[in-house]
């Protein structure tokens, strides 16, 4: 079972520049996507990224588990492109497995690098009135109000805040344990600052609530090293991988957290796709503080309508990114997204990484608010994705040297 195999031998450093390529061409894809304005020829960019992430694919070793692993997730990414003839899964389960053995400092280096410098140009565009609207002035399905927000030269003012929680999300990643309290402080500056243009309440809490949460953990970290050193204590009994053998009591909270997070929001998703939401007080009240993100479930992706895998049937105007895939993609998938996520819960648990845990939080949260901008052309929109080629790439650097 540890015997590994390699289609193409010894070329594992050309299958590594593949998928940073491969990668930039994503990246590039996801800003634009994500800005007023579109990429020419995107739809070849994204098959030109596609096939360096399969010849990457050749190119790594793999052992028998992840083999199986990747085989059964591919089959259901063909399934799904047969039937629905989208082939967003099978690029994003392409995408993982080719993430396997990368150097994830340098990904998400040029992933932070990469958007911050794209959102500083797409802004700029907006405001010396090269490309892109600055502000939009509508009805955003608040009771009616005609509201101001700045979207900068993004396509919707949710995305300026989303690409805020997404950078904060990737510091988070590169720094981990290395986190300074002023990182922090000025993420979270920016957020509040970026509130009173953008008025989007997702973006603000779930880019909050990651921030909060990392400094919590650091201080709860912080102090303990603190006691450690005046009782003279080396250090917590580890297993044999470098982790602590017993979880503590933060590792126990977030996995609940995740847990509890991710069953309220598929509880809501299907109880919103199976009844008129306002035929129930706290529904419609749910649905009010929403934005009617609730009853758009009801209207556009309706449980009736739900398959294994549908037939080509797309749920536009819908917010809650379970029902895009529940209704587009059907169970199989939405299943394995599912299981992707308890998954990831769990080696976080094993890893102790709470910080890991903090933002698959956040991300659940952003996939039942903001379909838009997690599923996309780009698979790099999807947060869940880095976490889990961050995850997966830990294993491997742990298994080799172990």
């Amino acid at each position: 079972m540890n015997r590994e195999i390699q289609l193409i031998k010894n070329k594992e450093r050309l299958g590594s520049i593949l998928f940073e390529t491969g990668l930039v061409l994503e990246l590039l894809i996801m800003m634009t996507d994500a800005a007023s304005w579109t990429l020419p020829y995107r739809g070849r960019l994204t098959q030109a990224a596609f096939g360096l992430f399969v010849l990457k694919i050749l190119m790594t070793r793999y052992n028998a588990r992840q083999l199986i692993l990747g085989g059964v997730a591919g089959l259901i990414g063909v399934a799904s492109y047969l039937t629905c003839r989208e082939e967003y899964v099978i690029r994003a389960v392409i995408f993982v497995i080719a993430a396997i053995g990368i150097d994830i400092g340098l990904t998400l280096k040029i992933v932070f690098y990469g958007v911050l410098a794209s959102t500083i140009v797409i802004m700029g565009m907006s405001l010396t009135g090269v490309g892109g609207e600055i502000k939009d002035v509508r009805d955003y399905g608040r009771d009616g109000v005609i509201e101001t927000r700045y979207c900068l030269g993004f396509s919707h003012a949710n995305n300026v805040h989303s690409i805020i929680w997404y950078l904060a999300a990737v510091v988070i990643l590169r720094l981990r344990d290395k986190l300074k309290f002023l990182y922090l402080f000025i993420m979270a500056a920016v957020s509040i600052v970026m509130y009173f243009f953008t008025l989007s309440r997702t973006g603000l809490a779930v880019s909050l609530l990651v921030l909060v949460l990392s400094a919590a953990v650091r201080m709860g970290d912080y102090a303990a090293d603190r006691r450690k050193r005046d009782k003279g204590d080396t250090g917590v009994i580890k297993s044999a991988s470098g982790v602590p053998a017993v979880p503590g009591i933060e590792d126990i909270l977030l996995i609940i957290m995740t847990l509890l997070t991710l069953v309220v929001s598929l509880f809501l998703t299907v109880r919103a796709a199976y009844e008129f939401p306002y035929l129930n007080d706290t529904m419609e009240k749910l649905d009010r503080l929403l934005t009617g993100r609730i009853e758009m479930v009801w209207e556009h992706a309706p449980l009736y309508a739900w398959r294994l895998f549908p037939g080509g049937q797309v749920a536009e105007l819908v917010d809650d990114g379970f029902a895009v895939i529940g209704y587009s993609y059907g169970y199989v998938v939405l299943g394995l997204l599912t299981a992707a996520i308890v998954y990831l819960s769990v080696r976080f648990l094993k890893q102790r990484d709470r910080y890991g845990q903090i933002i698959l939080v956040s991300v659940i949260m952003m996939i039942f608010m903001e379909s838009t901008f997690i599923f996309n052309v780009s698979l790099l929109c999807n947060m869940l994705l880095i976490i889990c080629m961050s995850c997966k790439t830990q294993q491997t650097e742990q298994k080799r040297a172990a």
